[in-house]
């Protein structure tokens, strides 16, 4: 574990995370900075897939990774759907959009945080213990 986040190791070490992204290289990238943090790591490649863990799970799922573009459902359609059930899983966009106008829409869309890609780990971290 990093050394910079050993104090946070606590709140973090009992998390269940599910990842939703449907490239490969990003979620292998975000499951393997996360496995280092959390207790477990549920993944989704498309919004549809999101929903219907969440729905199985919400009692099991502590945060969602949510990219934003995605086949099939993106990212701002689950979490309207998410939120429509009444779960208050705490859910982080993370996105190629970058402007300032684009975190704010991601933000006003229900997110409760916002990260854009390419992912910085440090960031990450601090991004998901804000939202804790």
């Amino acid at each position: 574990m990093n050394e910079s986040y050993m104090g946070t190791s606590e709140q973090l070490c009992r998390l269940k995370v599910l990842i939703v992204e449907d490239d490969f290289i990003n979620m292998e990238f975000l499951v393997e900075i996360l496995r280092l943090y959390v207790a477990e790591l549920f993944r989704a490649t498309n919004g549809q897939e999101a929903i219907d863990m969440t729905l199985n799970q919400s009692s099991s799922i502590d945060l969602i990774l949510m990219d934003i573009k995605m086949p099939f459902m993106d990212g701002f359609e689950a979490t309207n759907t998410i939120r429509q059930h009444g779960l208050n899983i705490p859910i982080i966009a993370q996105t190629a959009y970058a402007t300032e106008f684009d975190k704010k829409r991601i933000l006003q869309a229900g997110f409760d945080g916002y990260i854009s890609k390419p992912i910085d780990e440090k960031l990450l971290i601090q991004t998901i213990l804000n939202v804790l």
